[in-house]
């Protein structure tokens, strides 16, 4: 990493931060480090000790729902899965990850003290997210 211009790298759990930022970055589906969508609270209650008072958060996420449905900010879908990654002989430890809806997100995201905005929504119902207290 240090060939791209980044100096300082840390490999740790999300959940044992204790550094404070202004914008902290979920991209890819990151939401799905909570594993579980009962789990998400604990995401917020982190995001809540780690952000900077006017701080951000970035997520993306993708919203399987039906086609039809053009209105996406009141589609409350969530899918859960249990993902095992594999390379050649190498098994991983199976995981817990979830995808969740802007409806989902945003009813989730106020329940915690959060405010949500969708700053991109995509022609695949992938969506870029910026959370706020």
């Amino acid at each position: 990493m240090s060939l791209r211009g980044v100096h300082k790298v840390f490999l740790m759990d999300f959940f044992s931060v204790t550094d404070r930022y202004d914008t902290v970055l979920l991209l890819m589906n990151g939401l799905g480090i909570a594993k579980r969508i009962d789990l998400l609270p604990l995401l917020f209650k982190q995001l809540d000790a780690i952000m900077n008072p006017q701080g951000q958060l970035l997520c993306s996420s993708f919203d399987i729902c039906d086609v039809n449905d053009t209105e996406s900010n009141n589609r409350d879908f969530y899918q859960e899965v249990r993902y095992q990654m594999r390379y050649k002989n190498v098994i991983g430890e199976p995981f817990d990850w979830f995808s969740i809806g802007v409806g989902k997100l945003r009813q989730i995201t106020e329940a915690n003290g959060f405010s949500m905005t969708v700053v991109k929504q995509g022609e695949e119902y992938e969506y870029l997210a910026r959370i706020t207290r």
